[in-house]
């Protein structure tokens, strides 16, 4: 919202220079700063002043010597700085130094030698500490000093503590800045670098203003980023920002690539001191960094006007600087109230559709869209695209500006359909009004490409990412930051589609490529390296994965802080990662930590905390702790339901792959069948019945028809499905093959194995060809190949594929993954199928004993376990130990599933089995006979 930002700083430049040449006259001055270590020596031919402050301290103190703003601007005058454009470094050079040389001395020095010049330096009076760049020009520093200290900016900002009253507007003759070139001597024999003068010059100040240019320089400066640092532990208050002018993506940027540590210094002493200091203060740069970043943050805060004062363009373009940066680093609450201020203001100063109201509007939008309340934001986006239609035209930049906000709102809420209409028209737009190569007009392609994918359809998302790729790389180069998006935004289109080894390949190219320009720790590098993870999660590249994953976790903790948005994001992802590798205690804790930190910053019921608790309740579910998981997949749908309204696309995920799952574990079919047809009616009504989302609902609806013994209606869905994928998607697609794997399952499930044979050996030999023979989706297919074969009595074949899974398993997952312990056990069931009994037994304990150890004993994959050996001892006439481990599983079973589930059930009829063979015949007809009864109540007669 600084739209008139470099209008008004460039015009208030002129009118200052205007004075300056008026001002001119005589003046012997020097001036003394070398940007390095402050608190230099003083020579030994320089005479003390005898004057004292009324502490008692010697006026000439470098830690007071600050000059008034009315000797700076016949200063600059006097030696035509203006007309010259002469930098900060430059001015000591050609200015200070020489008129210094004669004595050696600071430009202070000789002001307090000379009687008449003695009043322009602060001798004990209030003064302000001013960090600025060297490398910027000097009069650009001044006037952004002289813009801050005008009467009317003063009224805004010299308050009370308590800010409801206006401080006495100070004039220039009693405005005093302490310039690290003046105060100090620039002659290098004479210059000592202590540290601690640099401490008293901040402490002494009434504040230190940090004043930044449009590349926000002095923030990658070491020293500048050390003065605020020191002014930030004085107490609040004390920083103040300066960035009249610069725009909030240049401000953005500037913040983002914040790093202590590669911070610049034209003196590498001067930093190597620093950076000891730091860490003899702080431990380490990180403490240092998220200091400092508060700090800043604060500093931009302090610039905002206090409630009554009057509103003007740059306490509107201060507050929204404020708001922008409290919202990059994830104080949205804070953020929120600022924007609304500045809205407020803007409305009651400009009107409801004044330029800067409208992008005080979008602002806001922006935020609240970012905190998840997106009919709210949908609200204002609609305003202002209204009001830029009525005044700009539909055509004009910042009516496509709106709508394209309106439809990522759109499709942020999950109407792709909606969203997709005013992204077409901001497109044709683009390409009629601009070129076709303008970074309009590709942003608009990115946002069309963004929606097809959303909606499924990857051939048209591919083909505009392919097409803005290469208009980029034609016109801005393969390594500018905006190839490098487009890169990344092709290779997520590709993994959609499960071309996994094409997306690798451009994330490591996106991802070399930035790291190369802006080091391994930048905001960019670290969202490439997390794509990359991604990537190879997806291709069950575990140990890749989780060490990337934790990679960006790590530097983003160090950088961000423990509690920032993107490092949440982290948590999550190394927990997902854990969670899929079987490492549950680990994978709960970080879900957890993630889920504390989210509900305490952003509340219970943003979108974040919402996939946090839906996480976590993932987790307890692969657990077997239902109850909890039930529990918490019911808080986030009642939730989502709530807020975004019972049709939208994170709804029907809470309904679909979350608590109908989690239903469906605990045996309450019915429930869970029913929340399953309500989420694939209303996917095929608002996304159509060949989306994505509706297939899976036809596939989750069949898998839950299957395991009811509905195998027809479960057949029927499942052909549904894989003909529709194999039209849309192709033969060999991820979802393709898992359809084929369902329609085998269902037909092996009827006793139709030749053809449920020949399907599960179609999805192997493809996913072999296309994932690799030790992929986890391949080995899962060898496991079903080998079940099916097993059916059929082949059990050579059978036995031979089984051991390949638990081989491949064993050396890529580790003995004790649960995909091992799985393949364990059908070896073991093989080898008793074909009367290895021993053999069997043994690999059942194995399995046991890990699941046991790792889960608890009365997790469902250990009761599982205890139920297989009970079977095998069972076969072997053991019939004690095997009604005793039965019976345990039964106990169990009844106890934390019910006495309904169809596992309780299945371990009642075998209880009776083992019983019957003991000869115990009236207890095993009675529970043969509950099992019945119950089954065919539940799921209806044989």
């Amino acid at each position: 919202m600084l739209t008139k930002s470099g209008e008004v700083l460039r015009a208030y430049c002129r009118k200052l220079l205007l004075v300056f040449t008026k001002l001119a006259f005589s003046l012997l001055y020097p001036v003394v700063c070398w940007r390095g270590l402050l608190g230099r020596a003083e020579g030994a031919t320089v005479r003390q002043a005898p004057n004292t402050s009324s502490d008692g301290r010697a006026v000439n103190d470098v830690s007071r010597a600050a000059v008034s703003l009315a000797w700076l601007r016949q200063f600059v005058a006097k030696h035509r700085v203006a007309e010259r454009n002469l930098t900060t470094e430059e001015l000591t050079k050609q200015v200070v130094m020489p008129l210094t040389k004669g004595g050696n001395c600071r430009l202070t020095q000789l002001l307090l030698d000379d009687p008449d010049q003695a009043q322009h330096v602060s001798q004990g009076r209030p003064f302000y500490f001013i960090s600025h760049a060297w490398s910027r020009p000097f009069m650009e520093t001044l006037a952004m000093v002289e813009c801050h200290f005008a009467p009317d900016k003063q009224e805004i900002w010299r308050r009370s503590a308590d800010g409801r009253q206006a401080l006495p507007v100070l004039d220039a003759a009693n405005v005093f800045v302490w310039f690290d070139m003046f105060a100090i001597n620039q002659h290098k024999p004479l210059q000592s670098g202590d540290l601690p003068t640099l401490g008293e010059a901040v402490h002494n100040a009434e504040g230190t203003l940090m004043v930044l240019d449009r590349a926000g320089t002095p923030l990658k400066r070491i020293w500048c980023l050390y003065e605020a640092w020191k002014s930030s532990m004085i107490g609040p208050g004390k920083l103040r920002i300066l960035s009249y002018g610069i725009a909030l993506q240049d401000l953005k940027q500037v913040f983002f690539d914040l790093d202590v540590g590669t911070a610049e210094a034209s003196i590498k002493e001067d930093k190597m001191k620093i950076l000891r200091d730091i860490e003899t203060a702080k431990g380490s740069l990180y403490n240092m960094t998220r200091e400092l970043q508060e700090a800043l943050i604060d500093g931009t805060v302090a610039q905002v006007p206090a409630v009554g004062t009057r509103w003007t363009t740059e306490t509107s373009m201060a507050t929204s600087t404020a708001a922008y940066l409290c919202y990059l680093y994830g104080k949205y609450d804070q953020a929120e109230q600022l924007h609304r201020k500045a809205l407020e203001a803007c409305e009651r100063i400009l009107g409801p559709e004044h330029p800067e109201t409208l992008a005080s509007i979008t602002d806001l939008a922006k935020l609240l869209q970012a905190q998840g309340k997106y009919g709210q934001a949908e609200q204002l986006h609609r305003r202002a695209l209204e009001a830029r239609e009525c005044i700009l035209g539909p055509e004009h930049p910042d009516t496509l500006a709106s709508v394209s906000n309106l439809a990522r709102v759109l499709q942020a809420q999950g109407k792709y359909g909606q969203a997709e209409i005013p992204i077409s028209r901001a497109l044709e737009a683009c390409e009629r009004n601009l070129r076709p190569e303008h970074p309009g007009t590709l942003a608009s392609i990115n946002d069309l490409a963004s929606v097809l994918q959303a909606q499924g359809k990857y051939d048209q998302a591919e083909q505009l990412h392919r097409k803005a790729l290469e208009a980029c790389e034609r016109i801005l180069g393969p390594e500018h930051p905006e190839t490098l998006a487009s890169v990344s935004n092709l290779a997520s289109v590709l993994q959609a589609q499960g071309k996994y080894d094409q997306a690798e390949q451009l994330h490591r190219k996106a991802l070399e490529a930035r790291e190369r320009i802006l080091g391994p720790e930048h905001p960019r590098v670290l969202a490439s390296v997390s794509n990359l993870a991604s990537v190879l999660q997806a291709q069950g590249k575990c140990d890749q994965a989780e060490m990337l994953f934790l990679r960006v976790l790590e530097a983003r903790e160090r950088i961000l802080g423990p509690e920032h948005p993107d490092t949440l994001a982290s948590i999550n992802d190394l927990a997902n990662q854990l969670q899929a590798q079987g490492k549950y205690d680990q994978a709960e804790q970080l879900h957890r930590k993630a889920l504390e930190a989210r509900e305490r910053i952003l509340g219970p019921e943003h979108p974040d905390t919402l996939a946090s608790v839906n996480d976590l309740a993932s987790g307890l579910q692969a657990q077997g702790k239902y109850d909890l998981a039930e529990m918490l997949f019911g808080r986030v749908l009642e939730a989502r339901e709530r807020i975004l309204g019972p049709e939208h696309p994170d709804t029907l995920a809470a309904y679909v792959s979350n608590l109908a799952s989690v239903l469906q574990a605990q045996g309450k079919y019915d429930q869970a069948e029913r929340l399953h047809r309500r989420a694939l009616k209303t996917r095929e009504r608002i996304l159509g019945p060949e989306h994505p989302e509706t297939l899976a609902s036809i596939n989750d609806l069949a898998n839950q028809l299957q395991a009811q013994g509905k195998y027809d209606q479960a057949e029927q869905l499942h052909r549904t499905a894989l003909d529709t994928r194999e039209r849309i998607l192709g033969h060999e697609h991820p979802d393709t093959l898992a359809s084929v794997n369902d329609l085998a399952s269902v037909l092996q499930a009827q006793g139709k194995y030749d053809q449920a044979e020949m399907l599960f050996l179609r999805v192997l030999e493809a996913r072999e060809r296309i994932l690799g023979p030790e992929h986890p989706d391949t080995l899962a297919s060898v496991s079903n190949l080998a079940s099916v074969l097993q059916a059929q009595g082949k059990y050579d074949q059978a036995e031979r594929l089984h051991r390949r899974a638990l081989k491949t398993r064993e050396r890529i997952l580790g003995p004790e993954h649960p995909e091992t312990l799985a393949s364990i056990n059908d070896l073991a069931n093989q080898l008793q199928a074909q009367g290895k009994y021993d053999q069997a037994e043994q690999l059942h304990r194995t399995a046991l004993d890990t699941r046991e150890r790792i889960l608890g004993p009365e997790h469902p994959r250990v009761l599982a376990s205890v139920s297989n050996l009970a079977s095998v001892l069972q076969a072997q006439g053991k019939y004690d130990l095997a009604e005793m481990l039965f019976l345990r599983v039964l106990e169990a079973r009844e106890r934390i599933l019910g006495p309904e589930h169809p596992d309780t059930l299945a371990s009642v009829s075998n209880l009776a089995s083992v019983l019957q063979d003991q000869g115990k015949y009236d207890q095993a007809e009675r529970l043969h006979r509950r099992a019945l009864k119950t089954r065919e109540r539940i799921l209806g007669p044989p």
